[in-house]
């Protein structure tokens, strides 16, 4: 689906400052490797003097990598809005984590489904089991495991940012939609990849996350374009002022989406990003 034109105010030429995007199915796919047409088209984003954030499931110290790589100093959206963390000082704007009372229970009640439970604290997933799961995880976010004995002595230590269960893609769609209808209130869950069921805390989602990141930075959500593959970044997409989903993207995220921008083969993002400078440059030209 083609990416339809996008319009601007009369009275600005210049009516989006903040573009948020997505990493994984967004930016780059299983390969890790941004093409060199989206490589260019953000350097002449932030080159204009706008703001490019990351909004991404991944754990901080994995976002950072991309931010370094691609020249992002604004505070990084991460554990799907859980944290907000300034790149380059590591300050924290923002952080919501899942006490032992939330998370115990819920890991147990996934491991007893028969799902593969991970849990993040201080820059660490921990895993209590040596699979396949907690390889392809581990492997896609490039990360190591801390290996522990027992989730009890685990939540006794403190809160947990996030809680990943790993699965078949056809065992997280079964209980995707009924754990997050019994969990509401409690913990916020999500679908990120088609194996990946993620937790966080019950106000944390990149929705909230970046309405609180525009206020920190003073611009107006209006002024914000977020994209997105996934399920998890469905609230960004409705709070930004534009929304866009990419063309693989989850087809409820599709059917929110204010624009529907080409395929991460197709350079979908690239082609979003080359689409509102030119479309800007247009006008100035007028």
């Amino acid at each position: 689906m083609a990416l339809e034109p996008v319009e601007l105010k009369e009275d600005a030429l210049s009516l989006y400052q903040l573009l948020a995007i997505d990493l994984d199915g967004t930016l780059f796919g299983h390969d890790l490797q941004v093409s060199a047409r989206t490589r260019s088209a953000l350097a002449a984003w932030q080159d204009s003097g706008r703001e490019l954030v990351i909004a991404t499931g991944r754990m901080f110290r994995s976002a950072q990598r991309v931010a370094a790589d691609l020249g992002v100093t604004a505070p990084i959206i991460c554990y799907q809005g859980a944290l907000i963390r300034c790149p380059r000082t590591e300050f924290d704007l923002w952080h919501h984590a899942l006490g032992a009372t939330e998370a115990a229970p819920l890991v147990a009640q996934l491991e007893a489904q028969g799902f593969t439970a991970l849990a993040f604290r201080n820059e660490s997933v921990h895993a209590r089991l040596d699979n396949a799961d907690t390889r392809s995880y581990t492997r896609l976010s490039n990360t190591e495991a801390v290996w522990i004995d027992n989730w009890d002595s685990f939540f006794a230590q403190g809160a947990t940012t996030k809680v990943v269960a790993v699965s078949s893609p056809d065992r997280v769609s079964a209980v995707v939609g009924g754990l997050r209808e019994a969990q509401r209130g409690v913990a916020h869950v999500v679908q990120s990849q088609p194996n990946f069921l993620e937790v966080v805390h019950p106000q944390a989602n990149k929705g909230v996350a970046l309405a609180r990141l525009c206020q920190t930075l003073g611009v107006s959500l209006a002024e914000a374009v977020a994209v997105g593959d996934g399920h998890n970044d469905l609230e960004m997409l409705q709070t930004a002022g534009l929304g866009v989903a990419m063309g693989n993207g989850h087809p409820e995220l599709i059917a929110v989406a204010d624009r529907v921008t080409r395929s991460l083969s197709d350079d979908g993002l690239a082609v979003l990003v080359e689409e509102l400078l030119s479309t800007e440059a247009s006008a100035s030209a007028d």
